[in-house]
Order: structure tokens, then C-alpha cells, then sequence
């Protein structure tokens, strides 16, 4: 993996990325879902159109309440 100026993570900051449930919900199971359907259909599986909507507006709304809760002081923006 590279980070945003193109150059390869140290395993420091890779763990740490995946260690983000936000990486984790929207990055990373969603495309095991797609690695595994693969495998087993033996080719690349339908994608339903509607269900990417849903995804980034689950995002957005994660994004959302974490901004909201760093507002007010009740911690960061993850669960903990």
C-alpha cells in the first residue's frame, strides 16, 4: 500500500490504517464480500447498483457523527 504522496506504508502505519474501523467497514470486508464471491463464482459477482449509495451514505453519516461527537467533547471520532 502506498499513503496519499505515493509513497509504500511501513508496517507502523499500515497496521494503523487497518486498525480504523472506518477502513475496516467501508475499504477493506467490503472488498474480502467481493474477493470471496469471486472465488467462488468463478468470475467477477453482480453488483448491485443500489447498494453503493448505501455504503457512502453509511460513510458520510459515520464521518458525520464523528465530527459532531469531536464537537462536543466526547471523545474522538471512532466508538472509543
Amino acid at each position: 500500500m502506498h499513503d496519499r504522496a505515493g509513497k509504500p506504508m511501513d508496517r507502523q502505519t499500515l497496521w494503523r490504517w487497518f486498525k480504523s474501523s472506518s477502513n475496516r467497514t467501508f475499504i477493506v470486508y467490503p472488498l474480502m464480500v467481493l474477493a470471496l464471491e469471486f472465488a467462488l463464482q468463478g468470475g467477477m459477482p453482480a453488483v448491485a447498483p443500489w447498494a453503493l449509495p448505501l455504503l457512502a451514505w453509511g460513510y458520510l453519516q459515520y464521518r458525520r457523527v464523528g465530527g459532531y461527537r469531536l464537537q462536543l467533547g466526547g471523545g474522538g471520532p471512532g466508538v472509543f
